[in-house]
């Protein structure tokens, strides 16, 4: 015996599909980082690295997560 949950069935997966609305007010409201690079070469010599750093959240969720929400005293 596991203690593994059961997998859910199928009609119960059907029925919790988000729409992009709400996908996008869950992104906005949790926030996400976005990381990537990216580097061009010839011949094993590197030319040109591009870095990728990108912060996606609504003011509100940003301000929560950085704990400046609060009323000054």
């Amino acid at each position: 015996m596991t203690d593994l949950p059961d997998l859910p069935d199928d009609q119960a997966v059907e029925d919790d599909e988000l729409s992009l609305v709400d996908l996008v007010d869950h992104v906005l409201n949790k926030g996400v980082v976005l990381a990537g690079r990216a580097t061009i070469a010839i011949a094993d010599i590197d030319l040109i690295y591009l870095g990728l750093n990108v912060v996606l959240a609504s003011v509100e969720a940003a301000r929560r997560t950085a704990g400046l929400d609060r009323e000054p005293s």
